[in-house]
């Protein structure tokens, strides 16, 4: 293995210690780290046939976790997965799919009955600035409404 292979190969690994990377990301943290564009293109090769680097899979465990840990809802994660290089097309193909998988409104619902002091108008406000669309706010209150 000559000295710039080793050298962007262990650049790569300090990257994915941290967190996967997509592909746009690597590429880019590469370029700005000086390798040259041949270098970097042979490590995402070898990055993908490895298994490291699959955007497809990055996307599907950026909006499960953003969405059922971190709490965030589409237009917050769309815009994150975005500057991560992340078209907004595929994002939004991924959202529905993760939609029809996860009952939204009823984590959205599970999520405020655990508020200590529930407010809906404050609620709704704290929804809609983490990225939640007010159809599924609007349905988690109806289902927060029919259990009182």
């Amino acid at each position: 293995m000559n000295d710039a292979i080793k050298a962007i190969d262990d650049y790569a690994r300090i990257l994915f210690r941290y967190r996967i990377r997509t592909e746009w990301e690597t590429r880019e943290r590469c370029a700005e780290k000086g390798f040259d564009s041949e270098s970097i293109e042979a490590l995402i090769e070898r990055l993908k046939e490895r298994g490291l680097l699959d955007d497809d899979r990055f996307l599907r465990m950026y909006l499960y976790e953003g969405l059922t840990l971190k709490k965030k809802g589409i237009y917050v994660l769309r815009e994150e997965l975005s500057r991560l290089g992340i078209a907004r097309d595929q994002i939004m193909e991924a959202w529905r799919a993760l939609s029809k998988r996860e009952d939204i409104p009823a984590l959205l619902a599970q999520w405020a009955s655990k508020e200590k002091s529930f407010d809906p108008n404050r609620w709704k406000t704290k929804m809609l600035k983490r990225g939640f669309e007010s159809g599924d706010i609007g349905q988690a209150l109806e289902v927060l409404e029919d259990r009182d």
